[in-house]
């Protein structure tokens, strides 16, 4: 009697289960036909949209092509610009290496001024007492060329002073050759 009571349950649990996987297989079929419409609608879509992207690519070429012809002496035209560019931008490259290359021969240029400069300095150092001696008599004798200078422009003025008084008084006397053979000795005495 057991027995009989464990296969009834057995049958029961397993036409249970059977009914289970009955209901799991008709809920799969109806899951794989709806999945297989999605399937057909994606496949249509997809060609639809391949379609779509092809006439596309042919009004974007037809386009181009008539952009291209329109623009064709423009486009010439851009690509020379560009080269030219391009040439300058390698000249202006090659003018700031030559100006860096410059700048480098001036600083060494500078550097050796600065050098010969000290040894100059160097050079003089022990001069420098006969040096601002020579400075000092040099100074002086500029001082002494100034006056000399100035001596030589009043004679000048007085030579001309002499001369035009010399000039009145002969024509207000009547012996102008003594007269200005007087004057003459007295101008070059002064």
């Amino acid at each position: 009697r057991h027995l009989a009571e464990v296969r009834a349950l057995l049958e029961s649990d397993v036409g249970a289960r059977r009914r289970q996987l009955d209901d799991m297989r008709a809920e799969l079929l109806e899951e794989g036909e709806r999945l297989a419409v999605v399937a057909d609608r994606l496949a249509t879509d997809e060609q639809r949209l391949a379609s779509d992207v092809g006439e596309l690519a042919a009004d974007e070429g037809t386009l181009t092509a008539t952009i291209e012809g329109e623009a064709a002496d423009a486009v010439a035209a851009r690509d020379v610009w560009l080269a030219q560019r391009e040439a300058v931008g390698r000249t202006i490259a090659g003018l700031r290496a030559q100006l860096q290359t410059a700048k480098l021969e001036a600083m060494r240029c500078d550097e050796g001024a600065q050098a010969a400069e000290a040894e100059v300095h160097a050079a003089r150092l022990p001069h420098a007492r006969q040096l601002q001696r020579l400075a000092l008599r040099r100074a002086e004798l500029e001082q002494e060329r100034l006056r000399k200078a100035e001596a030589k422009a009043t004679l000048e003025r007085q030579r001309a002073a002499l001369g035009a008084r010399a000039v009145g008084e002969e024509r207000g006397s009547g012996d102008v050759r003594t007269y200005r053979l007087r004057v003459e000795g007295a101008a070059e005495g002064a």
